[in-house]
């Protein structure tokens, strides 16, 4: 991937997608997300993980907790839950920026 700094330089908008990978122990998730605007590096990180915090959907019987489940390689599941972002960060353990395109103008 050519990551080019000039699409997101001088208010330039881009859409850029990020995998990002949540683990604990031996479980992991694994989600693409994408992130518009003019941010680069750390903050379309941080950016995608907001996202993806504001698309899990809330735990059952918990009105503000949030839930994501993670795989092991068994197929075993553990669902994590939790009312925070940084938790989300907490259990970051790898983000990449996959592509980067400029908005359509």
């Amino acid at each position: 991937m050519n990551y080019d700094p000039n699409l997101v330089f001088c208010g330039r908008m881009a859409t850029q997608t990020v995998q990002l990978t949540f683990g604990l122990w031996e479980y992991r998730k694994a989600i693409v997300v994408t992130v518009g605007g003019n941010c680069r590096g750390l903050s379309v990180i941080e950016a995608a993980v907001e996202n993806v915090y504001n698309q899990l959907s809330n735990a059952p019987h918990a009105s503000e907790a949030k839930t994501m489940t993670l795989v092991n390689k068994k197929g075993e599941e553990m669902e994590t839950t939790e009312d925070e972002e940084d938790w989300l960060k907490n259990m970051l353990i790898k983000a990449e920026i996959i592509a980067i395109r400029p908005s359509k103008e």
